[in-house]
């Protein structure tokens, strides 16, 4: 198989022939893996539909789906809140929303008022914070507009699912050739993290 890539971890590394060979454009390619779009690749408009018919590792406007706050206004958009989806803000424009719905929720409910701020552009945890303080919350909206980001505030889910005690996640690679008809292959291996704490909300400990 013929992959064109843009990353350095590939196109620096040591290639087995047997399981594919890197090639210098993507118009030779099998398939590309990049972190740019077939329009950005296309040396001419007619190449762009020649790319857009190849197998990749991204798919057009997928920020939709992998950014956060994008994530959350599609949702809102189109299926309004859902049992499945926390109660969220985005908070460079929410945050009257958010501060009211955290006001209601610490003098009329009897839930926990845990938030959790999540940046919408990162992963690993990177730059979270999770408060039951409004003023923390809108120190945090101030903070992230200062660093040219953006951020969702969302109600922490405390009746979570855990595996002894602990809560966990689990990731599977999928691969997505088509969407109409949407065709889905699922890697058969997946993995599994588990915190190496109790999962508990006492703020004693």
């Amino acid at each position: 198989m013929k992959v064109f890539s843009n990353y350095p971890f590939l196109t620096q590394a040591r290639v087995d022939p047997a399981l594919y060979s890197l090639v210098a454009s993507p118009l030779e390619a099998d398939f590309i893996f990049s972190k740019t779009t077939p329009a950005l690749l296309a040396e001419s408009p007619e190449n762009i539909k020649k790319l857009m018919q190849k197998p990749r590792n991204s798919f057009a406007a997928e920020f939709n789906f992998v950014r956060k706050d994008f994530l959350n206004m599609n949702i809102q958009k189109y299926w309004g809140q859902r049992s499945w989806w926390p109660v969220s803000f985005d908070m460079s424009n929410q945050l009257p929303e958010l501060a009211g719905e955290f006001l209601y929720r610490k003098y009329f409910s009897s839930e926990n008022n845990l938030w959790l701020i999540k940046p919408s552009n990162l992963a690993q945890s990177s730059n979270m914070v999770l408060t039951d303080s409004l003023n923390l919350l809108l120190k945090s909206s101030e903070h992230i507009k200062g660093v040219n980001e953006n951020a969702i505030a969302s109600k922490y889910i405390e009746d979570c699912m855990t595996f002894r005690n602990c809560k966990f996640d689990m990731r599977w690679v999928l691969v997505v050739p088509s969407f109409d008809p949407l065709q889905i292959y699922i890697y058969q291996h997946f993995w599994v993290r588990v915190s190496k704490n109790d999962y508990n909300l006492d703020k004693r400990r």
